[in-house]
């Protein structure tokens, strides 16, 4: 059965991914080259679709910024954040202080145990806002593909 160039297109691009494709339309994709080259230019399509996004623009934070203050005109800045030098000597500060605590009162069986409690939870608390305070420093680590 010979099929036009229509009926070929149609059939083929019903055609589910991965799905073979039928003997007639193989049959007329070999003898017809209009088609062929439909089917090359969809297929670079759909490549160039499910690559990834490039979008080039100049947004620095001076622009974005200036963008903000048109929305708002009372935008500040919010001021540079601990850097992870400061949350370091603050652990060590918070830590030297347990130990002199631990130090002064360990007779007490149940104070240890409490003590134990409110550190694990100290502990718990502090990493948790260490890493919710720097998580643009955590999302630059992980290797992200971008285009420039």
């Amino acid at each position: 059965m010979k099929i036009n160039c229509e009926e070929c297109m149609d059939t083929y691009l019903s055609l589910d991914k991965g799905e073979k494709i039928p003997k007639s339309v193989t049959r007329h994709l070999l003898t017809c080259p209009k088609c062929r080259e439909e089917i090359k230019a969809i297929s670079r399509a759909e490549k160039i679709a499910a690559g990834p996004l490039a979008i080039n623009s100049p947004v620095n934070s001076q622009t974005l910024t200036e963008s903000l203050r048109k929305i708002d005109p009372d935008y500040v800045p919010r001021q540079k954040k601990l850097s992870l030098v400061a949350w370091i000597l603050y652990a060590v500060a918070f830590l030297a202080a347990i130990l002199v605590f631990c130090s002064l009162f360990t007779q007490f069986s149940v104070l240890t145990f409490n003590f134990s409690f409110a550190f694990a939870v100290c502990i718990i608390v502090y990493i948790t806002v260490m890493i919710y305070t720097n998580m643009d420093i955590f999302v630059k680590k992980i290797n992200s593909k971008t285009t420039t």
